[in-house]
């Protein structure tokens, strides 16, 4: 085999095996500019952060798969507890749809009065012009902002009510 110099020149072609070996690429050799604000530092530590907090959140989810056997109630324990770190949320409940209503899957820190309303309504369905009713019809997040404003508070509708005064939402 021959040595190449340090200057650019065509693959060597190895003796006995022809192989052709190339030059390895080196990193990007730009300098590193100081000239951003800090601001501008400061929100892309932050995105990295939060990046790096999801990515154990979905580690933690996928090992939580992997030593289910079969039980999914860990499972949703463990997507319901990352979602509310990620989201620095103080309780949650998780729930599922099964075309007709939603019932309970996880539930985590939920203030009793709220906790024992729901374990007593096993199947919450969707009634029109609800929060539950608008997620099913549109599959997209809402953000209630304050939910002593919203129409089924002021309807009083019982779950909009119990959500309110027993679970401080």
């Amino acid at each position: 085999m021959r040595r190449r110099s340090r200057t650019s020149e065509p693959p060597v072609e190895d003796r006995g095996h022809n192989t052709i070996r190339s030059k390895a690429r080196k990193g990007p050799t730009a300098p590193i500019s100081t000239d951003h604000p800090p601001e501008q530092f400061d929100r892309l530590k932050r995105e990295r952060d939060e990046a790096l907090e999801q990515q154990a959140a979905t580690v933690e989810v996928l090992r939580a798969i992997s030593s289910s056997a079969g039980e999914v109630v860990p499972i949703f324990e463990t997507i319901l507890s990352n979602a509310l770190r990620l989201c620095g949320a103080e309780f949650g409940h998780m729930l599922l749809f099964d075309g007709e209503a939603f019932s309970i899957a996880a539930m985590k820190d939920t203030p009793v009065g709220l906790a024992n309303y729901l374990r007593n309504e096993p199947r919450l369905r969707p009634y029109p012009g609800s929060n539950l009713a608008q997620l099913v019809e549109t599959k997209k997040t809402i953000h209630v902002p304050d939910s002593k404003a919203s129409k089924p508070y002021a309807e009083r509708v019982a779950r909009a009510v119990a959500a309110v005064d027993l679970g401080g939402i």
